[in-house]
């Protein structure tokens, strides 16, 4: 499974088969949550000095009950735990880690679900092992889902418009919507308003808290120079951010374009500039 598939194909499930992955899965996911924390040691838009997130992975199954998940989640096994520092730039790079290690775990055939607010975080900062200054951000569960979807979980997709998303041209400046064949072709045969539309369709299609799309993205005409903005600030946008970060730098790398990060700091939005390496 490519990123692309990955990225149109995962969806929100909160209720699980009740079954632990096998023991391969489990290996794989660990080495993904290693690899990720590692690659996020590095910082990408925080202060050097300020700690990285990290995602902790727990086989603790009373987490998906009522204690845990407040009966949000049923059946789950595994749990990924984002933990991070309070720092703004920090947050927005634990919600790039945790999308990261999703899609990943998508391309393994695993299933998902965001969670920023119906969860324990004393229950779940107890299991993750909290340091000083750190919180729980978000948790996911993680296996495969039930065959079987409950009435709560139903209106819940409905109440969040799981499935919809805002047109293209309401999110994005610079460049016009993909013709989505554009993503089976090769790499050199892209022109570079083609990647960039690929890139934002991406983004498009990201999560986000009761699919807010918080973000707008713009670029230059020479798609040298883009931009994710938001002029949001409620608790969870900065996680959005970050995943919509993940989005857009995952298929950047996947039409093979690289970027220099930053936060401006100096907007009153969250803004997050791109300039092409």
């Amino acid at each position: 499974m490519t990123i692309y598939e990955a990225i149109l194909t995962r969806r929100s499930w909160r209720t699980y088969n009740g079954l632990r992955p096998d023991e391969d899965t489990l290996r794989q996911i660990g080495d993904i949550i290693a690899e990720e924390n590692g690659r996020a040691q590095t910082p990408l838009i925080r202060d050097a000095e300020l700690p990285a997130p990290r995602v902790v992975l727990s086989e603790d199954p009373s987490l998906s009950g009522l204690q845990g998940t407040y009966g949000a989640i049923r059946g789950a096994r595994c749990f990924l735990i984002l933990v991070a520092g309070s720092d703004e730039a920090v947050v927005i790079e634990a919600g790039a880690l945790m999308e990261r290690v999703i899609l990943r775990a998508t391309q393994l055939g695993l299933d998902t679900c965001w969670l920023g607010g119906t969860f324990s975080r004393a229950r779940f900062g107890s299991i993750a092992g909290l340091d000083d200054g750190e919180e729980v951000v978000a948790v996911s569960p993680v296996g495969h889902r039930s065959p079987q979807t409950r009435f709560a979980e139903r209106m819940m997709q409905k109440i969040v418009r799981s499935s919809s998303r805002k047109p293209f041209n309401e999110l994005f400046r610079g460049v016009n919507p993909p013709d989505l064949s554009v993503l089976t072709r090769p790499i050199d045969t892209m022109t570079a308003r083609e990647r960039m539309s690929a890139i934002f369709e991406m983004v498009r299609h990201a999560p986000s808290a009761r699919n807010a799309q918080p973000w707008r993205g713009a670029c230059n005409r020479e798609c040298t120079r883009a931009q994710l903005s938001s002029p949001m600030h409620a608790r969870l946008t900065p996680v959005d951010m970050g995943i919509a970060l993940a989005h857009f730098m995952l298929a950047s790398e996947a039409t093979g374009i690289r970027w220099h990060v930053s936060l401006d700091r100096s907007k009153p939005d969250i803004t997050i500039d791109f300039t092409r390496e």
